[in-house]
Parts: structure tokens; sequence; C-alpha cells
């Protein structure tokens, strides 16, 4: 048994009532205990639906998919820094994080952020991933693509936000798509992004702990994401 004081899930539930722009997700129960003595089910879904994982497919042609990234990169240390006080719902809508502001919440926490690290950042909008999920997916505050390339420089090989996106609304206002964290700053270099991270991540901030990220081995053009498990081992 895994020795540790305490494990964390990072995980929004999945539900039929989870809000995303591009629908609902469905659930179908095609076997019952009743009738075939099994209860089974299935999921019509976006794969960037709840918390999940974007992979470097998702934005480029010959991009690894989501089943191609080596585990040794979905496990390992994260630091969770706090910008909340600056960024979340109360302050203002479609803010933008600096990477001085970043820099500052990395200090707070009185560890260091190295090479090879991991880190979640939390803005304080998972607090209305279902209380308001319009507002939620409308309003969210995210990086600035100067605080992604901040964090890129640092070396870091996984970044989480708890927000809808990991780069700004702006960015989306009309395709073809350009979100410059996810096309220069993170994936193309191999940095994961994790998006909607929500669960009890306002209990480890400012904490240093180990990172497990279980995302579905889907290979091919189909794996350009997966909803995950994002556990938090102390």
């Amino acid at each position: 048994m895994l020795q540790c004081n305490a494990i964390y899930d990072l995980t929004h539930p999945m539900t039929p009532q989870m809000y995303h722009p591009t629908g609902y997700p469905k659930f179908t129960i095609y076997e019952t205990l009743d009738g075939e003595g099994c209860l089974s089910s299935r999921i019509d879904t976006s794969l960037h639906m709840g918390t999940h994982m974007d992979a470097p497919v998702h934005v480029m042609k010959d991009g690894l998919s989501i089943g191609e990234i080596a585990p040794a990169r979905l496990v390992g240390p994260a630091l969770v820094v706090d910008v909340s006080p600056g960024y979340g719902p109360d302050c203002g809508k479609n803010l933008a994080i600096s990477a001085a502001d970043l820099q500052a919440a990395v200090t707070s926490t009185h560890h260091s952020l190295d090479a090879g690290d991991m880190i979640i950042v939390n803005t304080g909008w998972h607090r209305l991933y279902t209380s308001e999920p319009r507002r939620y997916y409308s309003e969210f505050s995210t990086l600035s693509a100067e605080a992604g390339r901040w964090l890129a420089e640092k070396g870091v090989i996984f970044v989480g936000v708890d927000c809808c996106d990991a780069d700004e609304e702006r960015f989306y206002a009309k395709p073809p798509y350009a979100p410059p964290n996810h096309k220069q700053n993170f994936l193309s270099k191999g940095i994961c992004i994790c998006e909607n991270v929500g669960g009890d991540v306002d209990k480890v901030l400012g904490k240093k702990l180990t990172l497990i990220v279980a995302p579905l081995r889907i290979v091919g053009p189909n794996g350009n994401a997966s909803p995950i498990r994002l556990l938090a081992v102390e």
C-alpha cells in the first residue's frame, strides 16, 4: 500500500449535468442488473469535457496523441500556486495572469519550481464550475502568453489550471485559432496541459506534492484529449 499523509482528488465529478459549450455528456444504460445481471453504460461526450488533458495533436498536425505521452511525464512533483486574490471571479472577467504575479505566487509558497516539475495554477474560477457554468466558460481568467513563456523557460513539464482554458478567451474569437500557450509555449514543447482542475484543489494551495495524471490511452487523431483522474499525493 502507498505510504502517504493524504491523497487529494483534483478532479470534477463527471455527471450528465456537466455543462460544456458543445453540450452535456450523454450517458445511456444499456444493460441492467434486473435484466442482464450487470450494469453497463456508454457515454457520448467531448474528450475536452470536465477535468481533462490536451495532447500535442490537439494543435499540431504531427503532435503526439494522448496515448503516446510517456508515463514518466504524468507522474512527478507538483507545486500548487494561488493567484485567486487577484484573478478570481470577484476581481473581474477575462483577466490575464501576468508573469510577475505568477512568479510572486510561486515565491509565496516557499517552495522551488524546478525544471521537470509540474504546476497547478488556482485562479478560484473552479468554484463556479457547477454553480455558474456559463459564466465559468465565458468570463474566466487564465494565464497570459507572457506567463506561459515564463513557465516554459522554467522547464516545467505539466501545467494545470482550474479554469476552462490555458489561453485567454480572446484567442478563440475567430478560427483558425492560434492560442499562444497551446501552440507556442506548451504543447509544441512537450509540456502537457490540464484544464478544469477542481475537486480538492483549495486544500492543497501552497503545497508541493506528487501529482498523478491518468488519461485514457487513446492513440491517433482521436487522442487529442482525454478526461483524466488527477490525484495529488502528500
